[in-house]
């Protein structure tokens, strides 16, 4: 049998490309996109007038024996009357 020589190949391989070749086209990195604005209008303040604590009177009509606000205007005028309480 024949005798077989093997060689035995040995190199260095050097790459430098990407360290001195510029690139084709420039690199861009773009932000992130925003998150979209949402507005919201408050709703308007609305103040509500608490009932005052009263006058303390009614308001006769003598002409027609009624009380203010079942008629709206009397020709003789009106009577302050202090109201009575249930029970009294």
């Amino acid at each position: 049998m024949p005798r077989r020589s093997h060689r035995t190949h040995t190199g260095v391989y050097l790459d430098i490309g990407p360290l001195w070749w510029p690139y084709s086209y420039p690199r861009a990195y773009y932000p992130p996109y925003a998150p979209s604005t949402i507005v919201v209008n408050p709703a308007p303040t609305t103040y509500v007038q608490q009932p005052s604590e009263g006058t303390g009177y009614w308001y006769y009509c003598p002409s027609s024996q009624t009380y203010y606000p079942y008629v709206k205007s009397c020709p003789g005028g009106w009577m302050k009357v202090v109201p009575e309480t249930p029970g009294n």
